[in-house]
C-alpha cells in the first residue's frame, strides 16, 4: 500500500490493480456459525468487504477484541467473489492503515472477480510490444523489421531526464537520461524497461523517479553507455547483453540521425482521414466501427464527410485530450475497428443499418484507405527564457522558410503542415495537418504537431538540424 501516498493518478491506479493481483489477501470474516464475509460501512454508506494483505494490516483495524476472523490467503479474484455474494457490496483494502482504506467500487469488484480490473486495457499495445521482443530474444530472431516495428513503443524505467541531486552509485548517467543500473549474471550492467509502471513498483518500490519514453531512446542510451536491456527483471527477465543490444540496434545515432528526443510525447492524435472513398462506404465503415467498438468513452465524434477528393474525415470528440491515457486507449480501440470496417467495405459489404447490407463488386486495396495521424507534444528543456531578438530574426528569416511545407504566421504562431480544423459553429468546414510552436514565458517552447507520421518526423529532424535546440 505504499504506492497510496503518492496519490492516484492514472498510472498508480493501473499498478495498484495490477500488484493487488499479484498478492495474496486476506477477507475478514464472520465468525464460524454465521458464516460469509463481514461487513463494514463504505466511504457513502454502503456496504463493503473489509481485505488485508497482511496480518499485521488486520490487527491494526481490530485491535485487541477483533469483530471477525481472518481468512487464510486467497487470490483478489476469491475476494471479488466473496464480496459479490453481498447485493451492492465494494471492497475496502487495509481498512485502518496509513496509508490504506483504499475503496474498490462495485464495478471493480465485478471485473475483478472476472480476472480483470478497471484499467486492464491500458497500455496493452506496449505490453504487447515487449511480449514480441521478449519471444524473440528467446528465439534469437532479432531483425530490422523488429526493430523498426518497436522504434515508437513507449515504456517506463526506472530514472530520470536531467540530475537535480546526487547521482547516485547505481544511477548511469547517458545524455540527458539517467537510468538504473542492473547487475546481470554476466557482470554487465542492465537498464529495465517495462510495459506499464506497476512493474516498476514492483521491483524497487523505493525509487522516486520513473519515465515513460520511447523505447528506441532506452536502447540508444544502452547502447552508448555500454548497457545491456532487459525486460522486468523480476518477473518476465529477459535480457540482451550489451554486445548483442548493439549487434542487433545498430550503433547509437548522432543527434541528427533521427532518435526522437525522451520529453516528446507521442501517440494517436484521435483524428483519421479515409482516402478513396464514397459517402455510403463511409456512412458503412462509421456504422461498423462504432457497432464493434468496445473501448473507453471518447466523447462521441465529429465526421467531415467525403470532399472532392474522395477523403473523408473523423475525429474523436476529445481530440484535443488525445494524449491522456484513457483517449489513447479509445483511439487504440477505434483505429482497430476502423480498419476492420473498412476490409468489409472492400469486400464489398455495406452496412445500411437495422441488419441490412448492401453488396457490391469488391473494391481494389488502395480503396477504402484508413490513415491514423499521430500527435506529438512537448517542451524543449532549457528553453525557458525569451529568445533574442537577432536569433529570432534568423529564425524567422532563415530557418523556419526552409523547413519542409513552410506556411508561415498563423494567430502569431509559427506554421508548418497546415493550420488544423476550421469550424463553421458546431460544423466542421475543413482540417490540415498542422506543425507549430510558440513560446510560454518561463515554461519553454512548446512543440505541437498532428499529422501522418513521416511527414511529422521530417519535419521534427528538419526543426532539429535547423534550430539545434535539442
Amino acid at each position: 500500500m505504499a504506492i497510496m501516498g503518492q496519490g492516484l493518478d492514472e498510472d498508480l491506479a493501473q499498478a495498484f490493480y495490477e500488484l493487488l493481483a499479484r498478492a495474496p489477501v486476506h477477507v475478514a470474516m464472520k465468525g464460524e456459525a454465521e458464516g460469509g464475509p463481514a461487513l463494514v460501512k463504505g466511504p457513502s454508506g454502503e456496504a463493503a468487504v473489509p481485505i488485508f494483505l497482511d496480518e499485521a494490516a488486520f490487527s491494526r483495524w481490530a485491535g485487541a477484541s477483533p469483530p471477525a476472523v481472518l481468512s487464510a490467503p486467497c487470490s483478489i479474484a476469491r475476494a471479488a467473489e466473496l464480496a459479490l455474494a453481498v447485493p451492492g457490496a465494494m471492497l475496502v483494502v487495509d481498512l485502518g492503515s496509513s496509508p490504506g482504506g483504499q475503496p474498490i467500487a462495485r464495478s471493480g469488484v465485478e471485473l475483478l472477480a472476472r480476472g480483470s480490473h478497471p484499467y486492464a486495457d491500458r497500455h496493452r499495445s506496449e505490453r504487447a510490444a515487449l511480449a514480441k521482443l521478449a519471444t524473440a530474444i528467446r528465439a534469437g530472431h532479432l531483425d530490422a523489421a523488429l526493430r523498426s516495428e518497436l522504434e515508437t513503443t513507449r515504456v517506463f524505467t526506472i530514472g530520470y531526464l536531467q540530475a537535480d541531486k546526487e547521482v547516485a552509485p547505481n544511477v548511469r548517467p547517458v545524455d540527458r537520461l539517467y537510468l538504473l543500473g542492473v547487475p546481470g549474471p554476466d557482470g554487465a550492467t542492465y537498464c529495465a524497461v517495462w510495459p506499464t509502471v506497476a512493474g516498476t513498483f514492483a521491483f524497487k518500490p523505493d525509487a522516486d523517479r520513473r519515465l515513460r519514453v520511447p523505447l528506441s531512446d532506452v536502447i540508444d542510451a544502452a547502447i552508448k553507455g555500454g548497457l545491456g536491456l532487459v525486460i522486468d527483471p523480476a518477473d518476465v527477465r529477459v535480457a540482451l547483453s550489451p554486445r548483442a543490444v548493439t549487434d542487433w540496434w545498430g550503433a547509437a545515432p548522432s543527434a541528427d540521425a533521427g532518435a526522437l528526443p525522451p520529453w516528446l510525447e507521442i501517440g494517436l492524435g484521435g483524428a483519421w482521414v479515409i482516402s478513396q472513398v464514397d459517402a455510403d462506404s463511409f456512412d458503412a465503415i462509421v456504422k461498423v466501427a462504432a457497432a464493434n467498438y468496445r473501448g473507453p468513452d471518447f466523447g462521441g465524434l465529429d465526421l467531415m464527410p467525403p470532399n472532392t477528393a474522395s477523403e473523408a474525415w473523423i475525429f474523436l470528440g476529445r481530440w484535443t485530450d488525445s494524449l491522456r491515457p484513457e483517449i489513447q486507449a479509445a483511439a487504440r480501440e477505434l483505429d482497430r475497428c476502423l480498419r476492420s470496417a473498412a476490409e468489409l467495405v472492400r469486400a464489398g459489404v455495406l452496412a445500411q443499418g437495422g441488419g441490412r447490407v448492401e453488396l457490391r463488386v469488391p473494391s481494389s486495396s488502395g480503396q477504402a484507405e484508413v490513415r491514423a495521424l499521430e500527435l506529438y507534444y512537448g517542451v524543449v528543456p532549457g528553453t525557458e527564457h525569451p529568445i533574442d531578438a537577432a536569433e529570432l530574426a534568423r529564425l524567422r528569416d532563415q530557418v523556419f522558410p526552409s523547413m519542409p511545407r513552410w506556411i508561415g504566421f498563423h494567430m502569431g504562431m509559427p506554421h508548418w503542415l497546415g493550420v488544423g480544423m476550421h469550424k463553421d459553429g458546431a460544423s466542421i468546414r475543413g482540417f490540415t495537418p498542422y506543425a507549430r510552436l510558440r513560446h510560454v514565458q518561463g515554461h519553454g517552447i512548446e512543440i505541437a504537431a498532428l499529422g501522418e507520421r513521416a511527414e511529422v518526423r521530417a519535419w521534427l529532424q528538419a526543426l532539429r538540424r535547423g534550430t539545434r535546440w535539442f
